[in-house]
């Protein structure tokens, strides 16, 4: 069972925190077909009635304003 969910959807920092773990290299998006795909699999009853989630953290490690979701929702 789930308690919390969270999602790296972007690899991308305008940061340069020493502590830190993420490397440069290139630029990782998250596809919004799977970002999508990710919110309606959370969203659904079955899903709901499986787990316990009590929070949901969009981050890992970078900034994810970031990411270009080109005014999708």
């Amino acid at each position: 069972m789930l308690k919390s969910i969270n999602l790296g959807i972007t690899g991308m920092c305008n940061a340069n925190c020493k502590f830190c773990p993420r490397e440069d290299g290139p630029v990782k998006l998250m596809p919004l077909d799977l970002i999508d795909k990710i919110i309606c699999e959370i969203s659904s009853n079955s899903f709901k009635n499986k787990h316990m989630v009590s929070s949901i953290w969009i981050s890992e490690n970078c900034e994810p304003t970031l990411h270009p979701f080109e005014g999708r929702w």
